[in-house]
């Protein structure tokens, strides 16, 4: 019997979040969970491939902004910075602690901040009441000691890239004392921290939108590289995360990535959201990670909840490519729904129990999500890992192949193909799937409807339950061992084994199968060990 929630899936409407007052009373810091901002969308779900999101804060984020204020801080070296353009609601003030290089932005009014030079020993701390943009303008700043940049407002932040930039941050040795807000006022309205957060190179509070021609390039040797406890978009210019202990990219409530290019490589995960979800609907990008290559990762919600607290991943649009070499570094993966309906995706994995394409359940188990390949997609996935734990596609729920192109292969021994605790229906695209193991391992019933294209190749094959409108050819060898390199012919489809196989299990259908097609495997016709159902 299908899962309660799939009963929903034929047309989920999913309020994610709420409207944002730009300019509320809110204070500069963090707030608690409930009382951050999140993206207000619309999400539309169905397995059949229906799928949208209608991004309600785009147009706020959209070019045309305009700052009557405008601030310009020109790095020195290790001197003091030039600053000018400040007034009575705008301050720049160097850090008492750290010194003179180490700038604190304390405003009131909505302000342009146009920051430029190169700074060995120099940061940039910012509390503002009022969205604003920041010009990094060939900027090469290090900090020794904190984050080179450490934005404490809830507000949006317009960060526009032009040249070379460069931001290096560093583990904190301050004390706990020299990291007090200074805008605590001792919890009097529930909503300021006492202590400064500083969870990467490149911090802030509220949500970050990238933008501009340039190229930024951000090192973190702290936590992450690029982090917010909002949302994160890029919709123009050049990111390179040149490495960080954690994530590349790291937000609260949501990435999204509609243009650009971003490259990471990092020690943790690539793209990390842990209380929202992640839309990718155009740009480049390039993951080089040891852990989970692009994560939604939120665990808190229960079946009970609404759908819009769910960890979705929506790709519709751009080229991805992912890599990651750790045990369980997994492609992508998402505490719900995982749905592509267009863009490239390329995934390569080699360590130990690692997924390619992922959905998973939260702690308690009563929340998962469907894999949905749709319309245009083409992805491919490569696992080079030797354990039973590799799986090229995984779902606690279901998997549905309704489009595009999937090519997986679990290439390492004892790798397996597509793996689901539901079902699996097939109806449409074209779609291969190759493992050392076994090549379908489908807990639910698998169903070909019209329209459907597989060829499943493996050792072996757990799933037992086939059936649908359209037809499909099944069998195989229980122990003859095949060679790398094998041929095979089934009608007028054609291939090669990609490793050595013992034992074999094929199943092939096709939208014009209705008869029983010649099978040969190295010159060899064998259609006597397969039967059309």
């Amino acid at each position: 019997m299908k899962k309660i929630w799939l009963f929903l899936s034929v047309f989920a409407l999913l309020m994610c979040g709420c409207a944002i007052d730009e300019d509320s009373d809110k204070g500069g810091n963090s707030n608690t969970e409930e009382e951050q901002n999140s993206v207000a969308c619309n999400f539309v779900y169905n397995n059949n491939g229906e799928i949208s999101i209608n991004d309600y804060e785009l147009a706020s984020d959209e070019e045309g902004e305009t700052f009557s204020n405008k601030v310009t801080i020109a790095f020195n070296g290790s001197a003091a910075p030039t600053v000018n353009g400040t007034n009575s609601s705008i301050s720049v003030t160097p850090d008492n602690d750290l010194g003179e290089t180490y700038l604190i932005v304390k405003s009131s009014v909505k302000a342009e901040y146009e920051i430029s030079g190169t700074c060995p020993n120099g940061a940039i701390l910012i509390f503002s009441d009022k969205k604003f943009q920041l010009t990094l303008n060939n900027l090469n700043l290090q900090s020794n000691n904190w984050p080179a940049i450490n934005i404490q407002s809830k507000k949006r932040c317009f960060v526009v890239m032009n040249g070379e930039n460069s931001l290096i941050g560093a583990t904190s040795t301050k004390t706990v004392d020299s990291l007090k807000n200074p805008a605590y006022t001792g919890d009097v309205n529930g909503d300021e921290d006492e202590y400064l957060d500083h969870k990467g190179a490149f911090f802030s509070e509220g949500q970050l939108i990238f933008n501009g021609s340039g190229t930024l390039n951000v090192t973190g040797k702290e936590k992450h590289a690029i982090c917010s406890d909002d949302y994160v978009r890029v919709r123009a210019g050049t990111i390179n995360v040149l490495g960080a202990p954690s994530d590349g990219i790291h937000a609260n409530d949501s990435v999204l990535i509609n243009g650009g290019n971003v490259n990471i490589e990092s020690s943790g995960d690539g793209i990390e959201c842990d209380k929202g979800f992640i839309h990718i609907n155009g740009g480049n990008v390039v993951v080089d990670s040891v852990k989970i290559g692009i994560k939604a990762s939120c665990d808190t919600f229960t079946k009970d909840s609404s759908l819009s607290e769910r960890a979705f991943i929506f790709v519709e649009g751009g080229n991805i490519s992912v890599t990651t070499s750790g045990e369980k570094g997994h492609g992508i993966e998402a505490v719900s729904h995982l749905a592509i309906t267009g863009g490239s995706i390329d995934i390569k994995t080699s360590g130990k129990s690692a997924k390619g394409l992922k959905t998973d359940t939260n702690a308690a188990k009563d929340a998962m999500g469907d894999i949905v390949i749709a319309k245009n997609a083409s992805i491919t996935v490569e696992m080079s890992g030797t354990t039973n734990g590799v799986v090229a596609v995984k779902s606690d729920a279901g998997v549905y192949l309704r489009g595009g192109k999937l090519n997986a292969n679990a290439l390492g021994s004892a790798g397996r193909g597509l793996v689901a605790d539901g079902e699996a229906v097939v109806s449409g695209g074209e779609n291969y799937v190759y493992a050392c193991g076994d090549v379908l391992d489908v807990a639910g019933k698998v169903t070909f409807d019209a329209g459907a294209g597989l060829v499943a190749i493996g050792s072996g094959m757990s799933s037992a339950d086939f059936g649908g409108s359209q037809k499909y050819l099944l069998g195989g060898f229980d122990t003859t061992s095949f060679d790398k390199g094998t041929t095979w012919e089934i009608g007028d489809k054609s291939g090669e084994f990609a490793t050595s196989l013992t034992g074999l299990k094929m199943l092939v259908t096709y939208k014009d199968l209705s008869a029983k097609p010649t099978v040969s495997i190295n010159g060899k016709d064998e259609s006597a060990n397969f039967n059309l159902h």
